[in-house]
């Protein structure tokens, strides 16, 4: 019965925004809590395969914003964040198949035409982690961000990108996080400041990473593909 009940609200159009919405914050709820959970565990199994591939590679966004500002993951963050500055394709792929081989699921690809691919999703400990390859324009860092903007229709897998540039990231330090030596860039602060705004020290309820002061509007398309 209860099953069928579910399935009515599921599929009547009349409630079948709703039942989307609750099914989403569901999720979000659930992938928090097994954030905060399995978080400080797989952010070592993080630095430590990264570690051992070479990239230069830090803790990124979100995740590194709860640990400068905060010493611990935003409770409400679903993710790890982390970015990659990489030169080529062949780099990428590299380090696909390191992550792989080391016990990292990969979930996502997001790629553009004529830049290949901008970010990855991967499984680690029931965490998904985000990888944002980044690379160097003058005297900036750059990465693609993709999105679903509510008020556009977009095709099969389509998503609308963003572009955000930061003061270059050519140097990395180390903080302790739960006792474990973690890569941040070494002008962290000032990274952070660029990508939320001066105020980063206070929390913001309302903020939406593409619409961020670091990021502007692209007229490009990305392309999501499953594994």
């Amino acid at each position: 019965m209860i099953k069928k009940i579910k399935k009515f609200f599921r599929n009547c159009p009349l409630t079948s925004g709703i039942w989307c919405r609750l099914s989403d914050a569901r999720l979000r709820r659930i992938r928090s809590d097994v954030l905060q959970k399995n978080g400080v565990q797989t952010v070592k199994a993080v630095q430590e395969i990264l570690s051992e591939t070479g990239e230069f590679f830090f803790f990124d966004m979100g995740t590194l914003l709860g640990i400068v500002r905060e010493g611990r993951l935003l409770k409400h963050d679903m993710d790890i964040d982390i970015a990659v500055v990489v030169s080529c394709e062949e780099e990428k792929m590299a380090l696909r198949d390191a992550l792989v081989s080391r016990g990292c699921d990969i979930r996502f690809s997001y790629s553009m035409d004529g830049f290949g691919i901008v970010e990855e999703s991967y499984m680690k400990n029931e965490i998904k982690f985000d990888i944002n390859y980044y690379i160097t324009e003058g005297d900036e860092s750059v990465c693609y961000l993709m999105f679903k903007d509510p008020d556009r229709q977009y095709g099969e897998n389509e998503l609308s990108v963003v572009k955000l540039s930061v003061p270059a990231i050519s140097e990395l330090d180390k903080k302790d996080f739960n006792g474990i030596d973690i890569n941040v860039p070494k002008n962290a602060e000032e990274y952070l400041a660029a990508r939320y705004g001066e105020n980063w020290r206070i929390p913001d309820k309302g903020y939406i990473y593409w619409k961020g002061p670091s990021t502007s509007p692209t007229d490009y398309l990305g392309y999501k593909i499953s594994y």
